[in-house]
């Protein structure tokens, strides 16, 4: 958790001492580089609110592991961003899933810590800030300031991936995301083969087949998923 807060704080940081070099590379004003970094900003608050009326709905681990995917998608994005209309768009990407990390991370610290060590791990994510801001940063300009400013996105990329891989393999460990997607097998097949979730709960599979087949072929769907999420995030 003090991974992502420290990779968000950096992709939102690392824009304003940037602007020297998006003003002259764009052509852009001080005015329309302002609102490159307010973007982010204002979609974060929109994501936040919005957020409120859809958050407690979903487990929350797997919602921070499916708004930090989608922010890592975005930062990869601004670092690939051939001009300003498609990092300004990258930018508010990025806002609106990482709006909402940071108040998700502390919210998940108070969730699964015992009570006493709550507040050392709480003050070793809130540490992060302070790592970000003293070490990300400066890093970040060295960065950009020898080979180009799309380098500390791209540089944040790989921990964001990394990062991705590891929430991922503790999510569907423990959630066994894999059933579910054996599960939606039924509904590519006849109408007759439709059985439902309370019959099909342990593997996915219906509780008649044998027991034996149907945790075989859920491990394997297991194993498949992770295989697929780590070749995505390292691509």
């Amino acid at each position: 958790i003090a991974g992502i807060q420290v990779t968000h704080i950096v992709d939102f940081m690392i824009m304003m001492p940037l602007g020297p070099q998006f003003m002259q590379l764009f052509g852009i004003s001080d005015a329309q580089f302002g609102l490159l970094v307010s973007a982010y900003t204002f979609s974060a608050g929109l994501s936040g609110l919005a957020a409120a009326t859809y958050v407690d709905r979903f487990d929350r681990k797997r919602l921070l592991l499916v708004l930090y995917a989608l922010f890592a998608l975005a930062t990869l994005a601004c670092g690939l961003a051939p001009g300003y209309g498609f990092l300004m768009a990258a930018r508010i990407a990025a806002g609106l899933f990482g709006g909402v990390l940071s108040a998700l991370s502390q919210t998940i610290v108070a969730d699964v810590i015992p009570f006493e060590r709550r507040g050392r791990a709480m003050g070793i994510v809130m540490s992060s800030f302070s790592l970000s801001t003293v070490a990300g940063v400066p890093i970040g300009l060295f960065l950009a300031g020898h080979w180009g400013w799309q380098l500390p996105f791209l540089a944040i990329a790989p921990v964001n991936a990394w990062l991705v891989i590891l929430l991922t393999h503790l999510v569907i460990d423990r959630f066994r995301l894999a059933r579910y997607v054996v599960y939606a097998k039924n509904w590519l097949a006849p109408r007759s083969y439709w059985h439902p979730w309370s019959e099909c709960v342990g593997t996915g599979y219906h509780k008649d087949s044998p027991p034996w087949l149907s945790v075989w072929l859920m491990i394997a769907a297991d194993n498949t998923l992770h295989l697929g999420i780590n070749a995505a995030a390292i691509a």
